[in-house]
């Protein structure tokens, strides 16, 4: 049987723990925020985005936008799991947009490591 193209949930959570932990060096600064100001950091839990994917249910065609993207861990969810056109995120605050762009370099290296695949996907400021 061919082995699966695209990471399991199961499999992407372990790539993402493998991924965030080598590439956010210091997890303290992303909460380095003033509170209730539009700069505070939360994270969104990998159920929530499991869910969010099975309703949507993205296509070929279409593009996913994640305004806010903190260290891209929606992103690289979306990419790993969806096989849609582009995934695409945005990151206004200097700190998690940094770790975004270890991230982005780590989940290409532990994708590639695994053999699967991942839609595009782009991180910027």
């Amino acid at each position: 049987a061919p082995l699966e193209k695209r990471a399991t949930s199961k499999l992407f959570r372990h790539i993402l723990a493998q991924v965030y932990s080598r590439a956010v060096t210091d997890p303290d600064k992303l909460r380095a925020y003033e509170p209730f100001s539009p700069s505070v950091y939360g994270e969104t839990s990998p159920d929530l985005i499991d869910s969010i994917l099975k309703l949507i249910n993205l296509t070929e065609d279409q593009t996913f936008i994640d305004l806010g993207s903190g260290v891209g861990n929606v992103v690289l969810h979306v990419a790993a799991l969806a096989n849609c056109k582009h995934v695409y995120g945005i990151e206004y605050e200097e700190i998690p947009a940094t770790y975004a762009r270890a991230m982005a370099d780590e989940f290409r290296s532990w994708m590639r490591w695994y053999g699967k695949q991942y839609s595009e996907f782009q991180l910027d400021q």
